[in-house]
């Protein structure tokens, strides 16, 4: 079930692991209500990708959601919501959703 990685109240993150499971880590974001940080240094090498919950449910990705994953074009990066989750990846400095 996918509830795991969602909170109605604050953002949840972590990192997808080489066997596709999820691992939470401590979110460090000033305003953990509206934005997420990871310490990328507890992303192991072998990670597939980084994730982390909208909130408010919706799985668009933000301005800052945008900035963020250029910066790692390396991961899929998954925005997840109550029930369901949107994929994204980086081709060329630009971002695209996973269909």
């Amino acid at each position: 079930m996918l509830n795991n990685n969602w909170n109605p109240i604050e953002e949840l993150c972590g990192y997808i692991a080489e066997d596709g499971s999820l691992v939470e880590l401590k979110n460090l974001s000033s305003n953990p209500k509206i934005g997420f940080s990871v310490n990328i240094d507890e992303v192991p090498e072998d990670a597939q990708g980084l994730w982390h919950s909208h909130p408010s449910n919706d799985l668009n990705l933000s301005v800052e959601d945008y900035l963020n994953f250029l910066q790692f074009p390396q991961y899929i990066h998954r925005i997840y919501g109550k029930d369901s989750y949107a994929e994204y990846y980086v081709r060329s400095n630009v971002v695209y959703r996973k269909e």
